[in-house]
């Protein structure tokens, strides 16, 4: 099976490889920022959408094709695909556009033609089928990448894979699993390691490592006892809560908290100071971990942190003596940020 997967920005190459590691034989290439195709086989669709860490949606590819900068180039690859094979009668459906390139259509000039075609080739077979918006029982994604269109059927529903299961307790600045876990891919965390998160919040990195890692000691600390509270739920939900140490402390009292060498991986994303709070308080709190990385982490220890201001953390672990190992840009969100890596 042919399926255009996506993930956040500025993390291809790791859902390139986790495809490849989940598909034993799958081939991946990247065609845009945050796009792969992939091609899968029937039998491992489940186990991808089950243990992906880096997907955030894939769809099945029903139809392909070069397309002008008209609609109705678009609309000719629609009409090709066999719709009755995919949507069965009294279905609800919702055609979902993302496009990239100058076109005399926009996104949702391509999500209703689309939908046009659908719902007339559904109609001439016979079958009849609804639009809704809101709630449909199949989405019909349309990717556009300059000319270049992929029309598909999204696995999974509407909702994106990364909201996961546990989340009772949804924090107000709270991680994507997606970009959790890439802290910890990148940060290298091995089995028998002791990782800390010292600003946890709702506990994503912690218990997202605790998931795929069955070895490892979690610390998940938060100067906030609500957030503290609620990343226990969380853990509870996902059914680790008996392999994480939670603790209610402030970022600069924790290495007195903490033996000197007794942390592998330290995993974090701070506050920015940009939707909420201050700058000058979040570049605070970065630089206590940043000291705390220095005082706490093992010989081999890292530091993992998403943060949007890379030259500030350039500047501030060369300062103390932390040097970067590794750094990317990804979106978060609708904001750039970088993921940074450092060791001692």
């Amino acid at each position: 099976m042919q399926l255009i997967t996506k993930t956040v920005p500025g993390l291809e190459d790791l859902l390139v490889n986790e495809l490849a590691g989940i598909g034993k034989s799958a081939e991946a290439k990247v065609i845009n920022r945050g796009v792969c195709i992939a091609s899968i086989s029937d039998d491992k669709i489940t186990a991808l959408i089950d243990q992906s860490r880096f997907l955030t949606s894939a769809s099945m590819i029903v139809g392909q094709g070069v397309i002008d900068e008209n609609l109705e180039s678009l609309q000719a690859i629609a009409r090709e695909i066999e719709w009755e094979k995919y949507i069965p009668m009294n279905s609800t459906i919702a055609v979902r556009t993302e496009r990239v390139g100058q076109h005399r259509f926009t996104s949702i000039d391509a999500s209703r033609g689309v939908g046009e075609v659908v719902l007339n080739k559904l109609k001439s077979k016979g079958f009849e089928a609804k639009v809704h918006l809101n709630a449909p029982n199949y989405v019909i994604t349309v990717d556009i990448i300059n000319y270049n269109a992929y029309i598909g059927i999204r696995l999974a529903g509407e909702e994106s894979l990364h909201r996961k299961w546990y989340r009772v307790y949804e924090h107000i600045a709270s991680l994507k699993p997606t970009i959790a876990n890439a802290l910890l891919e990148l940060g290298d965390l091995r089995d028998k390691e002791t990782l800390l998160d010292p600003v946890c919040g709702g506990g994503t990195i912690p218990i997202e490592a605790t998931l795929y890692h069955e070895d490892i000691v979690a610390v998940c600390n938060d100067v906030s006892k609500k957030a503290i509270d609620g990343a226990r739920r969380n853990a509870v939900a996902a059914g680790v809560e008996k392999r994480i140490i939670f603790k209610n402390i402030d970022v600069k009292e924790l290495s007195n908290r903490l033996s000197s060498k007794s942390i592998d991986l330290i995993a974090a994303d701070p506050p920015f100071g940009i939707r909420m709070g201050s700058l000058v308080d979040s570049q605070v709190v970065v630089k206590n971990i940043l000291g705390l990385a220095k005082q706490v982490l093992s010989e081999e220890g890292r530091l993992s942190i998403i943060y949007p201001f890379r030259d500030f953390i350039e500047a501030e672990s060369e300062n103390i003596g932390l040097e970067i190992r590794h750094s990317r840009k990804i979106l978060h969100g609708d904001l750039e940020s970088w993921i940074i890596v450092l060791a001692l």
